[in-house]
């Protein structure tokens, strides 16, 4: 491809390391960089508290807060940047847009930028953030606050370690712009499937769904409604009041909507 290939990076100035090897060679490795000035890594290696490998993650955190470096990951499948062309990730790379997306899952992650693809939907920024053993969710949305090239901030996450963190920093952030979220792991086997696939303490559904709505983050159900959300709040100016009128020719989706719109606490003009 044209791409020069190192055996060592003795030599090289190197601003991000992205990392997809054997977990047990992962501390060895980012004692290495950390001690060549190294201050990003992105890893994408699995094998750690998603299965129950707690120590093994702990180790990498410490050399991280050694070396003063920060990481995403491990068991994540990446970062893009669309403005700087920056697909450091394993998924396909992402359209250029002005919507955000965050993701505690790779693999949902890549099924949403292959759905986007489709639908000719771009993203700003793209993360996969897997066990979060350093920079995590709470980290992201403060950095995406004041990021120029994202309007909307879409969040997918199984469960959340510091709550109390989390919403603080959300509450400041829809000030600025909205945050979508998709919160997975709702009935009690999910919670489990939660627990064992990123290794989240999943936690009662009805407090995240009373939290979010507290702190202003707009819950969806799934994808779709995910990416007709952010269209809407991207494209159509924001709404002043609550009075809402219906344009329809036919009464039956009429009658769905203003349903739908009344239980949303709008009032839907007669």
């Amino acid at each position: 491809f044209g791409v020069n290939i190192n055996k060592n990076f003795k030599n090289l100035e190197i601003d991000l390391a992205i990392i997809a090897i054997p977990g047990q060679f992962i501390p060895l490795l980012l004692e290495d960089l950390g001690s060549r000035g190294v201050k990003s890594a992105v890893i994408i290696s699995a094998g750690f508290s998603e299965v129950g490998n707690i120590k093994e993650e702990k180790e990498i955190k410490n050399i991280a807060e050694k070396h003063r470096m920060r990481i995403i990951g491990p068991n994540c499948a990446g970062i893009m940047n669309t403005e700087c062309n920056l697909f450091a990730s394993i998924e396909v790379r992402a359209l250029s847009g002005e919507t955000a997306f965050i993701t505690q899952s790779g693999a949902l992650g890549g099924a949403v930028l292959m759905m986007a693809e489709e639908l000719g939907f771009g993203f700003s920024k793209f993360v996969s953030y897997g066990n979060r053993c350093d920079v995590d969710e709470v980290d992201l949305i403060k950095y995406l606050e004041d990021d120029p090239q994202t309007k909307v901030i879409a969040l997918y996450i199984e469960g959340l370690e510091e709550g109390r963190r989390f919403l603080a920093q959300a509450k400041k952030t829809v000030l600025k712009k909205p945050i979508i979220a998709i919160k997975a792991g709702k009935s009690k086997a999910g919670m489990r499937a939660t627990s064992s696939h990123t290794g989240s303490l999943a936690g009662e559904d009805k407090i995240y769904d009373a939290a979010f709505k507290q702190t202003g983050i707009l819950r969806v159900e799934g994808v779709e409604e995910m990416f007709d959300l952010c269209r809407g709040l991207i494209h159509y100016p924001k709404i002043k009041g609550n009075k809402i009128g219906v344009i329809t020719n036919s009464g039956g989706p009429a009658v769905l909507t203003t349903d739908k719109l009344e239980e949303l606490g709008l009032e839907v003009l007669e």
